[in-house]
């Protein structure tokens, strides 16, 4: 008896200690058992794995779902999860066709091959996990707007960019670190949660009055959204100019953004670079909202992602609440109106719709989707649902519709109602300049008036 209870206790401690095993392996154990076609076990540390903060990476869809291609009954799962990569992550044509070419011809495999390897120090931020980019859309003259995944043009070691997180506790370490970047014409200042190192010519006082900011949309997004907070300060690089932006970008990141790049985040040193000649910061704003939300909402789809990070980048921010307010992208609304999507059309896309990026870029398509998420995203806080929206689609289940699910959340009978009330309400607020409007045809949609 006393035996039996003996092999009891000890098969429950292996099996804890299999459970805490996998729920602590690094990303690079379980790339070795990808790699070494131990695909049940690879897979059970990767769910584990994509609990973890910034654990719902392309990477770990990828090694997920190629594992389940080449398990017994699994390949209707496997081809979900790559279709899932496909709809929910902005990646560089090389990555793209491999995951088509393994979801198309390779799940399950004709024979027992391995899936195509992928150089994941080079695609990381090609595939809207480590990089991403902020651009601005001229009505009035030739401009593109490519958003574009970034270009790797050198790998920075991962020590390298680890050596650049630093926690809360070691601001001093922190702030000196941004001094080496920004020189001894720079100015760095702390806050609760930032460090900016400036090179454009803000006064202490003013970066102060930033940092204050940032911090207050910083604890608004973890209250408002549920997002976790990062562990890590977030170092935010103010340049005073586009070509400083792209010189930056290659020495700190070894990456090649847009011309028109307004700024991007990096999640791996958890930094943002933003171009602010003055004391507006619009573009940290966007960038801060991509750099948190993929805490713990990785797969975020792209029209709920862009629309967000738009949302907050012209915004009242008070001690308790920030919300949008009217801006530029109401002006290309209007103007390209004949090309924004339905609200159906929209959250359907995919990264490369949405991007309008099949073949030869469309820029004036892509600046009306980006427009359109945007005011979606406005439409929805005016109306007391945005919150339920983001809820919802994080909850959401791989291969779920997006089109079913803001049904759900919005208690409609069809998004074409949602539409004409999106139309009608979109009219008066690009008339009047304020956010609020007209009723609704849709009794739970009323917009608040006042």
């Amino acid at each position: 008896m006393q035996n039996s209870v003996r092999r009891v206790l000890l098969l429950s401690v292996l099996a804890s200690s299999v459970s805490a095993a996998q729920a602590q392996s690094t990303i690079e154990e379980l790339r070795a058992l990808w790699d070494a076609q131990n695909y049940q076990e690879a897979y059970d540390g990767l769910t584990q794995y994509r609990k973890q903060p910034y654990g719902k990476t392309f990477e770990v869809y990828y090694m997920a779902g190629t594992s389940l291609c080449r398990l017994d009954g699994k390949a209707e799962v496997g081809r979900k999860y790559l279709q899932w990569i496909l709809d929910n992550y902005r990646l560089g044509d090389p990555a793209r066709r491999i995951v088509v070419e393994e979801q198309r011809t390779k799940c399950p495999p004709a024979i027992q091959e391995g899936p195509i390897e992928v150089a994941w120090n080079t695609t990381a931020a090609t595939a809207g996990v480590s990089g991403s980019t902020k651009m601005f859309y001229f009505v009035d003259q030739e401009n593109a707007i490519r958003s574009v995944p970034v270009e790797v043009v050198r790998d920075i070691p991962r020590e390298v960019l680890t050596g650049r997180l630093f926690a809360p506790s070691a601001v001093d370490d922190a702030l000196a670190s941004a001094a080496t970047v920004v020189g001894s014409e720079g100015e760095t200042v702390a806050g609760e949660h930032f460090v900016l190192a400036s090179m454009v010519v803000h006064s202490p006082s003013q970066l102060g009055l930033m940092a204050k900011k940032l911090d207050q949309v910083y604890s608004f997004f973890i209250s408002q959204y549920g997002m976790r907070a990062p562990d890590s300060l977030i170092t935010a690089y103010l340049v005073p100019d586009l070509n400083t932006l792209q010189q930056l970008a290659e020495s700190l990141h070894g990456i090649k953004v847009a011309p028109q790049s307004l700024g991007y985040s990096y999640r791996d040193d958890m930094s943002m670079v933003g171009y602010v000649p003055g004391p507006g910061i619009g573009t940290l704003l966007h960038e801060l909202f991509h750099l948190m939300v993929r805490n713990d909402f990785g797969d975020i789809p792209p029209w709920l992602d862009e629309g967000l990070a738009a949302l907050y980048e012209v915004s009242a921010v008070t001690e308790d609440s920030v919300r949008g307010t009217p801006n530029w992208r109401g002006e290309v609304l209007e103007q390209l109106s004949d090309l924004q999507p339905s609200v159906e059309e929209l959250v359907e896309m995919n990264w490369l719709e949405f991007s309008s990026a099949e073949g030869e870029y469309d820029t004036e398509m892509q600046a009306a989707n980006h427009a359109k998420a945007r005011y979606l995203m406005l439409f929805f806080q005016e109306t007391g649902q945005l919150t339920a929206v983001y809820r919802r689609f994080q909850a959401r289940e791989i291969g779920e519709d997006s089109a079913a699910l803001l049904r759900e959340v919005l208690d409609a009978n069809d998004l074409d109602e949602v539409e004409l009330c999106f139309q009608e309400w979109f009219g008066t607020v690009n008339q009047r300049g304020g956010t609020s409007g007209p009723d609704c045809a849709l009794q739970q949609l009323r917009v608040p008036s006042g």
